[in-house]
């Protein structure tokens, strides 16, 4: 390590001791080969290192690939101060990388909130490279792909992310759809824009052409033109995205719903838990419920709805749940 590098190193370690609240920092920086798409990149931690058999599959669903690898350890009078674990890294065959600054930017990003324990780790991952968003913006395909599968779609998460990765132009084209639905900052006519994303999308999706993507593809695209709200651009009060997503939806727009259908559902996702607002009108009254079937909980919340409705037909006919 030249005597450079390890200054800057050492000046980076001694700010995580001195914050105390920060475990883990992940920094990317030039490459040690000559490919365009190599990069290296740093774990930093004031802690018991993490064995490479944890950070090893994390880097595996972003799509990349480890080609060398170091550790080094910064003491102080003899006492342990830090730790460096650097990896080489490059994307796996048949990832697309069409801007690499900006790409392996919102890779540093999303693999520190995976290791700050902030995010999750499965295929959706990838959405990072081969969608070009950030690690919040996945979150909403996570969340879309949880609804899905309560309301009986045969979708496996797995499935839905593979699909959505291997068209990566759809899964960016429908983010974008989301966000001239839904995001606050916008200027213009929402409308307009709307129909620009959706006129964007259909000309992405003449390169579907297997018929179970096109269907996976499909049902995403159903809720989000079902969906009327969201909480997704909104900041705690400490001016933080908030840890939880929520989509208030639309029923009747819901093709693959069994009837009846509630008026409105409300979906809540986050990494620490999930749950639905079943509700049989604009006006309902109804309580709360804790399910312990994580697979199915939407079956059992539609069946106390029923029931709720019928308790309430002389007070407030329509239920919620």
């Amino acid at each position: 390590m030249q005597p450079s590098v390890a200054a800057n190193d050492y000046v980076i370690i001694d700010r995580i001791v001195k914050a105390g609240s920060v475990s883990v920092v992940v920094l990317i920086s030039e490459a040690l080969s000559s490919r365009p798409d190599s990069v290296v990149l740093k774990l930093y931690g004031d802690r018991a290192r993490s064995p490479v058999s944890r950070t090893l599959p994390i880097f595996e669903k972003f799509g990349l690939q480890i080609d060398d690898h170091q550790t080094f350890e910064f003491s102080e009078d003899n006492t342990p101060k830090g730790w460096i674990e650097v990896f080489a890294l490059s994307p796996e065959l048949g990832t697309q990388m069409a801007n690499q600054r900006d790409c392996w930017s919102r890779i540093e990003k999303a693999i520190q909130s995976v290791l700050c324990g902030n995010a999750e780790v499965d295929e959706f991952c990838r959405l990072v490279i081969d969608g070009k968003m950030t690690e919040r913006e996945v979150n909403i395909f996570r969340a879309y792909s949880r609804y899905l599968k309560q309301i009986g779609l045969p979708l496996r998460g797995h499935h839905a992310a593979e699909t959505l990765c291997r068209h990566g132009e759809v899964a960016s084209g429908l983010l974008k759809l989301f966000e001239a639905k839904f995001d606050p900052e916008f200027v213009g006519n929402r409308e307009d824009a709307v129909s620009v994303r959706l006129d964007e999308l259909h000309s992405h999706w003449e390169k579907v052409t297997q018929a179970e993507d096109d269907r996976i593809l499909r049902s995403f695209l159903m809720v989000i033109e079902a969906s009327l709200r969201t909480n997704f651009y909104q900041l705690d009060r400490s001016g933080i995205a908030k840890e939880y997503i929520s989509f208030k939806i639309d029923s009747e727009r819901i093709d693959a719903l069994q009837t009846p259908r509630p008026h409105y559902e409300v979906f809540v996702y986050s990494q620490r838990m999930e749950g639905i607002h079943l509700r049989g009108g604009r006006i309902s009254r109804g309580g709360i419920r804790w399910s312990d079937r994580p697979e199915d909980f939407r079956t059992e919340i539609l069946g106390l709805l029923k029931a709720q409705m019928v308790k309430n037909v002389v007070i407030v006919p329509e239920g919620a749940k």
